[in-house]
């Protein structure tokens, strides 16, 4: 038996590297390369990107830029935007504001994933998570750095598109 676990242990190993070749054939890449563009499908923001003075865009991008150090390119692709979206709107911030992105306050954090359906705004997506996750209005405007005002007024389109969103089908 532990003869036969060993086998099944190699035959998994073989097939692992049989299907990184057929990878690297098939899409021209390195099977590593390969792991690492399906690791950044998907990267948690920390909720404290939001700062006064930069859209909620602006914001995701300079982090995944700055502290992610993603290429336009991997941007685009992990946020559904065109690369020529994302490389004006980094230069943007340029403009706005010269210091790095600090992470502060709590751990709360949101997926890329949500920013990719472009339906909502990208405050209106985020808003709507932590929501979801139980979070009241005046903790989500704490944790993003906006106005209570202006939360619940993102809330409300965002409750509003999704009525309508279910009217149309």
């Amino acid at each position: 038996m532990h003869f036969k676990q060993s086998l099944d242990e190699n035959s998994f190993e073989l097939n692992l590297e049989v299907d990184a070749q057929l990878i690297e054939q098939k899409l021209e890449f390195s099977f590593y390369e390969a792991k690492s563009y399906q690791e950044q499908e998907n990267i948690a923001i920390p909720c404290s990107v939001f700062q006064e003075g930069l859209s909620g865009l602006e914001a995701i991008i300079k982090y995944l830029k700055e502290e992610q150090k993603l290429s336009f390119s991997e941007i685009s692709k992990l946020l559904n935007r065109d690369p020529r979206t994302v490389w004006t709107t980094y230069n943007k911030t340029k403009t706005k504001q010269i210091t790095k992105i600090k992470k502060l306050g709590k751990a709360t954090s949101f997926s890329t994933e949500i920013i990719k359906k472009r339906n909502y705004s990208v405050l209106e997506s985020v808003a709507q998570h932590l929501k979801n996750k139980g979070l009241t209005v005046k903790e989500i405007s704490e944790e993003l750095g906006r106005n209570k005002q202006t939360i619940w007024t993102v809330l409300r389109r965002a409750k509003e598109k999704n009525k309508q969103s279910e009217v149309a089908q």
